[in-house]
C-alpha cells in the first residue's frame, strides 16, 4: 500500500477528471499498473519503474488543474521540497516529470496503512503513542533542518509501515524558506482541526506551526478524538483560537499524567510559549521514555487525602510491618532473578581487582572474568555483556582501567541490569575471590560471597554454581574449558581473547604466541592464532591444522570450532554446516555459532537466513559485530526501513560508541549520504580507540564523493595505526583512480625503503600489479623474483601432507611461470592445479585464486573469449571491478560490442544505484576495502571502454557523457597516458570539434 491510502476514504468523488484509461499506459519510463486513488492536489497510480524494476507511486496533477499555474507551482513546490530530503522517516521522492503535458511525480510505494486507520483500530497503547510521536519528530527534525515546513501534519499524512516504521506523506503544502508567500488561499488548504492559531490567521508559518498539529495528533491518538471540536468549520476554529489548552488537558484522565507537559507545549497558542523546536519535543520524550522503564506511567494523578483508618487496623499493621522487616533479605535477593520489566537480566561481569600484591596475578584476575563470562553467557535466563562493551565504554569516559569507582558508571552505560564486582586474594598458596552482585537501578547489593581455589578454573566452576543458584537458573551448563595444564599459557591465552574482542590484533597474536611457546599442544591458542592473521590465508590454514594436530586432547565445545573452521578453509560446507548446528544445540547461547552463520550466509548473499541468525546473535548479548552484517543486509535487499530500526536499536542499545558511529557511517554511505557519513566517520575518529578504522571510513566516503585530496588524507592517517599497509593500498588505488601513475609510483618507491615490513611488503605488492597491468612485464618479473618470491617460498615449505602440492602450484609455480612470459607452461600447471584441487578438497577461495590465474594467463595469449568466459564465471558468483572491466576487454577484442556494452551499463547500473535490493559485491564502497590496486586502475577505465562501446554502437547521446566523466576523474592525470589522448579525440570529434 502507498500513499494514496492516506486519502479520506469517506469521501466519493464525481470527477470527470478520472483518468481510468491511464491503466497500462507507459510515461517516460514506468508502466501504470492501477489506480490507487486521489487527494485534493493529484491522482495517485501504481507503477513499474522499468528501469530499476521496483514498483513506484506515480501522484499526477488532475487534468482539470493543469491550466492553473498556480496550481502547477504549488505541485512543483511540493516535489521539490520533499525530493530535497532523504530521511526514514519520510517517503521518498524519485522525479518530478513532465510526459504529454502531464506532470506527475514518482515516488516511493510503502507497504503499510495510515495514522487514521491505527486510530480508528481503536485504543493504541502509551508505549505505541510515544514511539509514533518520536519517530514523526525525527522525520520533521530532518525537514525543518533543510528549512522545510510541512504545514499539513495529520494522521492522514502519516503512514506505518508493515515494519512499523512512520512514514511523513505529501508536502503538498511544504514552504521553504526562500521561496515567495504562498496565495491566500494556499495558506488555508491544511485540514482545520490540525491547523495552528497563527495557520488560521494566515500569518507566516513556521516550524512551530508543525509542532501544534503534532500535538494535536498526539491527542488524538491517546484519547480517540481532537481537543477542538465541532460541528461546523468554525465551531472548530473558534476553539483552536479561543479555548484554553491546559483546561482540555486537565480534564482528560486518558492521558498520562507524565506526557499532558509535552502536549501543552505542543499546542501552546502563545507561539513563544510553544516548544521552538521538534528536538525539544525528543528530548522531553526522553525523558518520558526513562520515566516508562521505571515505572511511573499513570493515566492520572494519585491524590491525596485524609482517611480516618479503624482502630483495628493499627494491630494488623503492625503484624505486617514486622513480616516485612523479616522478609526484606528476601526480597533483596530476589531482585537478582530479574523483574517483569526485563524477565532475562543482563549481568556485567566488570572486574576482579588483583589484591595480592603480585602485579603477576593481575592475568589471573583476567582469566578468571573472561573464562566466567564466556561460561555464564550458556544460561538461557541470563544475559552476560560482552567484555569488549565494557571497555569500550570505559574508553568513552577518558579511564584507563576498570575499578570500583568507575565501575558502576561503566555498567550502567553499558545497558546491565546487574554488575559482578570481584577482588582476588592470596592465601596459603591458594587464590581467594570475594565478590558482590549490585542491582544497578537504584544501586544496592544483593548478593555476596567468598570460593577458593588453586587456579582460576576451580575458583570459576564454584562461583558458576553460586551465581546460578542466585538467579535460580536450574538447568546444567556445558563446561567450557581450556585443554592446557600450563597455568601461564592459559593466562596468556585469555589475555589475547580480551585484546581480540577490543580489536588490538597485534597484541592479541602476541599473546597467543606466548601461550604456544609455553604448551606446543595448546589447541585453541594455535585456533584463535590462525583467526587474527594479518597475512596470507594459507597462515590461518597452518594455525587451523595446528589445533587441529592436538583436537583429541580438547573439549567438545573446542573440538566443534576447530572441526567447523577447517571444514570451512577445505569447502566442506555440510561438515561445517553440521558443526555449527551441532554447537548451537549444545551451546545454545554461545555466540560463535551464530556469528559463523551470519557470516557464512551472508558471504553466500543469502541475506534472510543470515539475517536470521544476526538477530539471534543478537538476542543473546546484543553484540555490535551482528548489527554491522543485519543493517546492510537489509539494505542490500532493499529494506531501508528494516535496516533503519536496527540502526536505530543499535543507537539506543550503544549511542556513544565509535564501533557503533562506524556502523552508522557505513550505513549513511551505503544509502548515499556522504553528509551523515563523514558525521559519524568524525565521531568515531574523536573517540580515539579506532582511528585507523574511522580514517579508512572517511578516506572511502571522500573518494566517492569526489573529494580527492580529503580522501588522502584521511588515507594517509592510517600511516601511523596498526595497520599501515593499509594507507599504501588506498592511497595507490586513489592515484591509479585518478591517472597519476607517476606521482603513485614515487610514493610506492618511499614505502618501499620503510622500516615497516608490511608497508613494504604492500609496496612491492601494488607495484608489481600495476606493472603487470600497464604491460611493464619485465619490471613486474623482477619484483616477483627477487621481493615477493621468498616469502611465499618460505610459507609453503612450512606446509606438510595432501594441501603441500596444490598451494605449491598456486602461489609458486604458476607465478614462476607467468612472470617468466612461460604461457604453455603456466597453462599445464593450471590443469594440473584443478585436478589437486579437485582430488584433495582443497577448497572454493583455493579454486577462485586458481580461476583468476587462468583467465590472466588466457588474456595475456589473447585468447579472449576463453578468458571472457571465466571472468564471465568468476562475476556469477561474486561482482569484482576489474573483472567486468577484462570481461568488456574481452568482448571489445571480439568486436562483440552489443555485450561490452550491456555488461558496462550493468556495472554502472549498480554503482550508482545503491540500495535498491542489489547484490552488496556490485557497491564500489563496499568493493574497496577488499580488492587492490587493480580496483582503482579499472574503476574509472571502465567509464572510457563505455564510451567507446556506445560510439560504436552509434549510441553518440551516451557516449559523450561518459567520455566526459571519465575526463573529469582523469582531469589532472598524466598527460602521455594513451587512453586520456584518445578519450579527449574522440569526444571532440562526437561534439563536432576536431
Amino acid at each position: 500500500m502507498s500513499e494514496i491510502k492516506m486519502i479520506d476514504k469517506g469521501k466519493k468523488r464525481n470527477n470527470t477528471s478520472d483518468r481510468t484509461n491511464m491503466i497500462n499506459k507507459v510515461i517516460s519510463h514506468y508502466n501504470i499498473l492501477s489506480k490507487l486513488g486521489e487527494g485534493g492536489m493529484g491522482e495517485v497510480y501504481l507503477a513499474e519503474d522499468t528501469k530499476l524494476d521496483r514498483k513506484v507511486a506515480l501522484k499526477f496533477l488532475p487534468s482539470h488543474m493543469t491550466k492553473d499555474k498556480s496550481a502547477v507551482e504549488r505541485f512543483k513546490r511540493e516535489a521539490k521540497a520533499a525530493a530535497a530530503l532523504n530521511h526514514p522517516n519520510i517517503v521518498t521522492i524519485y522525479e518530478i516529470g513532465e510526459y504529454g503535458g502531464q506532470i506527475y511525480i514518482a515516488m516511493e510505494h510503502v507497504d503499510g496503512h495510515s495514522l487514521r486507520e491505527e486510530i480508528e483500530k481503536g485504543p493504541i497503547e502509551v508505549e505505541q503513542v510515544v514511539d509514533i510521536t518520536k519517530q514523526i519528530c525525527e522525520g520533521l527534525d530532518k525537514a525543518h533542518k533543510a528549512d522545510i515546513i510541512h504545514r499539513d501534519i495529520k494522521p492522514e499524512n502519516i503512514l506505518i509501515d508493515n515494519d512499523g516504521r512512520v512514514r511523513i506523506l505529501d508536502f503538498g503544502l511544504a514552504r521553504m524558506k526562500g521561496v515567495s508567500k504562498l496565495t491566500k488561499e494556499s495558506s488555508t488548504l491544511g485540514t482545520v482541526k490540525y491547523m495552528s492559531p497563527e495557520q488560521l490567521r494566515g500569518e507566516e508559518v513556521g516550524q512551530r506551526t508543525d509542532i501544534w498539529s503534532l500535538g494535536v495528533v498526539m491527542y488524538e491518538l491517546l484519547t480517540g478524538e481532537v481537543p477542538f471540536k465541532g460541528d461546523y468549520e468554525q465551531a472548530v476554529v473558534y476553539g483552536i483560537l479561543n479555548e484554553e489548552s491546559s483546561q482540555l488537558l486537565s480534564s482528560t484522565e486518558k492521558i498520562p499524567d507524565l506526557l499532558k507537559p509535552i502536549i501543552r507545549h505542543t499546542i501552546e497558542k502563545n507561539i513563544e510559549k510553544r516548544y521552538q523546536a521538534v528536538n525539544e519535543i525528543l528530548e522531553s520524550i526522553e525523558k518520558t521514555n526513562e520515566s516508562f522503564r521505571l515505572g511511573e506511567i499513570t493515566s492520572t494523578s494519585i491524590k491525596s487525602s485524609k482517611i480516618k483508618r479503624p482502630a483495628f487496623l493499627i494491630p494488623i499493621l503492625l503484624v505486617l510491618f514486622t513480616v516485612l522487616f523479616f522478609l526484606q533479605k528476601y526480597w533483596r535477593a530476589k531482585q537478582i532473578k530479574g523483574s517483569e520489566v526485563n524477565s532475562v537480566p543482563t549481568l556485567a561481569i566488570v572486574y576482579f581487582e588483583n589484591e595480592t600484591r603480585d602485579d603477576k596475578n593481575q592475568m589471573v584476575a583476567n582469566a578468571l572474568r573472561s573464562m566466567l563470562i564466556q561460561t555464564l553467557r550458556q544460561a538461557s535466563g541470563l544475559k552476560i555483556t560482552p567484555h569488549q562493551i565494557l571497555y569500550e565504554k570505559l574508553d568513552e569516559i577518558g579511564e584507563k582501567s576498570i575499578n570500583r569507582i568507575n565501575a558502576s558508571e561503566i555498567a550502567l552505560k553499558a545497558m546491565a541490569d546487574m554488575m559482578l564486582v570481584g577482588s582476588l586474594y592470596s592465601i596459603n598458596n591458594q587464590f581467594q575471590v570475594n565478590f558482590e552482585i549490585y542491582s544497578l537501578n537504584p544501586i544496592q547489593l544483593v548478593y555476596t560471597n567468598t570460593t577458593n581455589g588453586e587456579n582460576e578454573i576451580s575458583i570459576c566452576t564454584e562461583m558458576k554454581k553460586l551465581v546460578l543458584t542466585q538467579f535460580d537458573i536450574t538447568h546444567s551448563i556445558p563446561k567450557v574449558k581450556l585443554t592446557t595444564k600450563n597455568n601461564d599459557a592459559r593466562r596468556y591465552f585469555y589475555q589475547g581473547y580480551d585484546f581480540t574482542g577490543l580489536a588490538e590484533f597485534d597484541k592479541a597474536r602476541q599473546n597467543f604466541d606466548t601461550a604456544i611457546q609455553l604448551d606446543s599442544a595448546f589447541a585453541i591458542a594455535y585456533l584463535y592464532r590462525g583467526l587474527v592473521i594479518r597475512g596470507l590465508p594459507e597462515e590461518k590454514r597452518y594455525f587451523v591444522e595446528k589445533a587441529n594436530e592436538y583436537i583429541d586432547n580438547v573439549s567438545q565445545y573446542e573440538q566443534l570450532i576447530i572441526n567447523g573452521e577447517l571444514a570451512m578453509i577445505n569447502g566442506e560446507i555440510n561438515t561445517f554446516l553440521s558443526d555449527m548446528k551441532e554447537l548451537l544445540l549444545n551451546y545454545p547461547n554461545d555466540p560463535y555459532a551464530y556469528m559463523k552463520l551470519t557470516e557464512y550466509h551472508g558471504d553466500r548473499r543469502e541475506y534472510q537466513e543470515s539475517i536470521n541468525y544476526a538477530k539471534k546473535w543478537i538476542s543473546i548479548g546484543s553484540y555490535q559485530d551482528a548489527y554491522s552484517w543485519i543493517i546492510p543486509q537489509y539494505v542490500w535487499l532493499g529494506k531501508q526501513d528494516s535496516a533503519r530500526i536496527y540502526v536505530n536499536k543499535l543507537i539506543e542499545f550503544r549511542p556513544n560508541d565509535a564501533p557503533t558511529f562506524l556502523v552508522l557511517g557505513e550505513y549513511y554511505l551505503m544509502i548515499g549520504d556522504f553528509r551523515e557519513a563523514i558525521q559519524e566517520a568524525e565521531r568515531a575518529r574523536q573517540i580515539g580507540s579506532i582511528n585507523h578504522w574511522a580514517n579508512h571510513l572517511l578516506g572511502r566516503i571522500y573518494f566517492f564523493s569526489s573529494r580527492y585530496d580529503s580522501a588522502e588524507s584521511a588515507f594517509r592517517s592510517i600511516e601511523d595505526s596498526d595497520y599501515p599497509e593499509f594507507a599504501v593500498k588506498n592511497i595507490s588505488i586513489l592515484k591509479c583512480y585518478q591517472g597519476k601513475y607517476v606521482e603513485m609510483l614515487g610514493l610506492l618507491d618511499n614505502w618501499k625503503k620503510s622500516n615497516d615490513v608490511s608497508i613494504q611488503r604492500m609496496a612491492y605488492k601494488s607495484e608489481r600489479i600495476f606493472h603487470d597491468l600497464v604491460g611493464n612485464k619485465t619490471r613486474a618479473n623482477f619484483i616477483w623474483n627477487t621481493k615477493e618470491r621468498d616469502i611465499y617460498s618460505i610459507l609453503i615449505e612450512s606446509l606438510t601432507g595432501r594441501l603441500k602440492k596444490g598451494f605449491e602450484l598456486l602461489w609458486l609455480r604458476i607465478p614462476d611461470a607467468y612472470y617468466n612470459h612461460n604461457y604453455s607452461t603456466a597453462i599445464n600447471l593450471c590443469q594440473r592445479a584443478y585436478d589437486e584441487i579437485r582430488d584433495n578438497n582443497i577448497g572454493t577461495a583455493a579454486l577462485k585464486r586458481l580461476l583468476l590465474w587462468h583467465s590472466h594467463i588466457l588474456f595475456e595469449l589473447k585468447k579472449y573469449e576463453d578468458a571472457g568466459r571465466i571472468y564471465q564465471k568468476l562475476s556469477e558468483n561474486e561482482f569484482k571491478t576489474f573483472w567486468q572491466y577484462r570481461l568488456a576487454l574481452c568482448y571489445y577484442f571480439q568486436e562483440r560490442f552489443q555485450e561490452m556494452r550491456k555488461i558496462l551499463m550493468k556495472h554502472f547500473l549498480l554503482h550508482d544505484k545503491l540500495g535498491e535490493g542489489i547484490d552488496p559485491y556490485s557497491y564500489a564502497y563496499n568493493e574497496m576495502q577488499f580488492t587492490g590496486i587493480e580496483f582503482g586502475y579499472a574503476y574509472s577505465r571502465t567509464l572510457y571502454l563505455l564510451g567507446v562501446a556506445n560510439e560504436k554502437l552509434g549510441f553518440t547521446e551516451e557516449a559523450i557523457p561518459a567520455y566526459e566523466k571519465f575526463l573529469d576523474i582523469w582531469k589532472d592525470a598524466d598527460e602521455d597516458l594513451p587512453e586520456l589522448i584518445d578519450a579527449k579525440n574522440r569526444l571532440a570529434a562526437l561534439k563536432g570539434n576536431p
